[in-house]
């Protein structure tokens, strides 16, 4: 026997989910009134913090394209260094390495 989901009336004692039986009563609760309690956000300050700070940061150019072109000349030329204390300490201070 093939049961389709779709249409279980002809099975005793079935019904759709959702419906009721013909001559029964439904009763709802008081959450099930249809009124419902209206929408809320609530923001962190953090989110408010940042989104007060995104237009300032929307004007900043991408790319520093004047230091770019520099550090490309300097490294075609072969005179670009890096110092590797100055690049350890500046690791450190932004919490990218530990001690």
């Amino acid at each position: 026997m093939k049961i389709d989901r779709r249409d279980i009336t002809g099975l005793s004692g079935a019904q759709r989910p959702g419906l009721a039986r013909p001559g029964t009563r439904v009763q709802r609760s008081a959450e099930s009134s249809g009124v419902q309690p209206p929408d809320q956000l609530s923001l962190s300050d953090r989110t408010v913090q940042v989104s007060e700070l995104q237009p300032a940061l929307a004007a900043l150019p991408a790319v520093r394209a004047d230091l770019v072109a520099r550090l490309k000349e300097q490294i075609a030329r072969g005179e670009y260094r890096v110092d590797p204390h100055r690049l350890a300490g500046r690791l450190l201070q932004a919490g990218v390495i530990d001690e």
